[in-house]
């Protein structure tokens, strides 16, 4: 959560939470998915 609210909820690119967290952008969103978050609980108009 922490790098994706770094990311503000950006998963995929080279600025994306996948790439700074070494990880496929497919590996961090199963991930997400069987975690229940979606990219977009951490952009910054969510965190209010």
């Amino acid at each position: 959560m922490r790098v994706l609210k770094e990311c503000n909820g950006i998963v995929a690119g080279p600025r994306g939470a996948a790439a700074k967290l070494g990880l496929k952008r497919t590996t961090l969103l199963s991930r997400m998915q069987r975690l229940g978050i979606a990219g977009r609980q951490a952009a910054p108009d969510a965190c209010g």
